[in-house]
């Protein structure tokens, strides 16, 4: 059973959200593909642990966000999908944009992408590290 985890609690205790620079929208399958595809041109690791949030409720429903990271040739990646039966794309943007912490996304211009258009993660990650 996926444990869910408090965000408010979490952000804090959690310092791979302040390490992340860039975030890619991707259910497990499409990571699994984009592993598949790119693991041997780049450097692909998996840290921390996945966490499971609570963001919402739709008739009655939870709606859960999945978010992991990997970092690809020593950048940290955050990943995010919607991991609930029901889903409100609608409420798991706005969370997205307020929380990923305190709106990074867009706010602190960190960039990101969805599965679709990952070689702009790649584009990123080809870039030296950040210290």
């Amino acid at each position: 059973m996926t444990r869910l985890w408090n965000f408010e609690t979490v952000i804090k205790q959690e310092p791979l959200f302040a390490r992340t620079e860039f975030v890619v929208e991707a259910s497990d399958f499409e990571q699994r593909a984009l592993w598949r595809e790119h693991h041997e041109m780049v450097k692909w690791e998996s840290i921390g642990q996945g966490l499971v949030f609570n963001i919402g409720e739709l008739f009655g429903k939870e709606i859960n966000l999945d978010v992991s990271w990997r970092k690809i040739n020593g950048h940290v990646v955050l990943f995010f999908h919607c991991c609930s039966s029901i889903r409100d794309y609608e409420q798991v943007e706005e969370w997205v944009q307020r929380r990923l912490p305190d709106g990074i996304v867009k706010a602190e211009g960190i960039p990101s992408c969805f599965a679709s258009d990952f070689d702009k993660c790649l584009e990123y990650c080809a870039q030296p590290e950040v210290s």
